[in-house]
C-alpha cells in the first residue's frame, strides 16, 4: 500500500481551482464587483478540478505546484465508499476504485465528478455558482464529506 496521510494533512496540503465552462459567459452581480454569477439559462459545459500542492516559504510567502505521482498516490481515506456534497447540498457516493480505499488522485476525482453532478443545482445571486471556484479543504458532516469552496 501506498503511504498514507490522513483528511486533515490532505486538506492541508492540495488546493485547487474549479474550472467551469458555461454555454452562456457568466454576468456580474454587480459593476462594482468581480463577483460573477450564471447567465439566465445558462449550462455547464465542462467541469475541470486541478489540484496543486500548496506551499509556505520560511517567510510565510504561498506558492503551489504540481502534485508528484507519490502524493497522489497517497492513501487518504481507508473505506470503500464515501458520500461528498459540494455547493448545492446534494450528497453524490463514491466507490473506491480498488474498493478498499481513496487515494489523494481518487479523492480529486470524486471532488470534480460531484461538481459535475450537483453544481448546476447552485443558485447564488439568481444563477449557478460560478464565483466559489477555490478549494478549501473536505469536512465531514451528517456522513457526508462537504467540499468547501472559497471565492
Amino acid at each position: 500500500m501506498a503511504k498514507y496521510m490522513n483528511i486533515d494533512d490532505f486538506n492541508k496540503k492540495f488546493g485547487g481551482i474549479l474550472d467551469l465552462k458555461f454555454t452562456k459567459e457568466p454576468v456580474l452581480i454587480s459593476p462594482n464587483m468581480y463577483n460573477t454569477t450564471g447567465a439566465p439559462g445558462a449550462k455547464i459545459k465542462s467541469v475541470k478540478f486541478d489540484a496543486y500542492v500548496n506551499l509556505e516559504d520560511e517567510h510565510g510567502e504561498y506558492d503551489q505546484r504540481k502534485p508528484t505521482k507519490a502524493e497522489l498516490d497517497s492513501v487518504v481515506l481507508k473505506q470503500p465508499s464515501l458520500k461528498m456534497s459540494g455547493r448545492a447540498n446534494v450528497d453524490v457516493e463514491h466507490k473506491a476504485p480498488n474498493k478498499k480505499y481513496f487515494t489523494a488522485r481518487d479523492l480529486i476525482a470524486a471532488i470534480r465528478e460531484t461538481e459535475r453532478q450537483t453544481r448546476s443545482q447552485t443558485v447564488w445571486f439568481g444563477g449557478i455558482d460560478t464565483h466559489h471556484v477555490y478549494f478549501e479543504g473536505l469536512h465531514i458532516e451528517g456522513g457526508a464529506y462537504h467540499i468547501f469552496w472559497g471565492s
